[in-house]
């Protein structure tokens, strides 16, 4: 098998199990997950092809997955502390449904 075959599924691999890691710790809505592994599979054969040893191909992937867990986490823990959030109405406590 060429050098560059084995090359390329090397770094592919890599990259994918890392964003694949990410991703499912983020626990997105499965059609969420499986959306975001295939784009991200042919974005990153795209990047892997076009050159396996540039920072941005390791750097661009990391980064838009830390942003995809991180906003995941902050929705919802920003719906569970939202949820259960009590505003005064006419002298008793109500609670507020935000998040559905």
């Amino acid at each position: 098998m060429p050098f560059r075959v084995l090359s390329f599924c090397d770094f592919l691999g890599a990259m994918v199990s890392f964003w694949v890691t990410i991703v499912t710790m983020a626990r997105l809505p499965l059609h969420w997950t499986s959306f975001s592994y295939v784009v991200a599979i042919l974005a990153l054969a795209i990047g892997v092809e076009w050159d396996k040893h540039s920072l941005l191909t390791f750097l661009v992937p990391s980064v838009v997955a830390m942003l995809i867990m991180v906003v995941a986490w902050v929705s919802v823990n920003c719906c569970d502390v939202l949820s259960i959030m009590q505003i005064p109405t006419g002298g008793s406590f109500r609670e507020v449904e935000l998040c559905a």
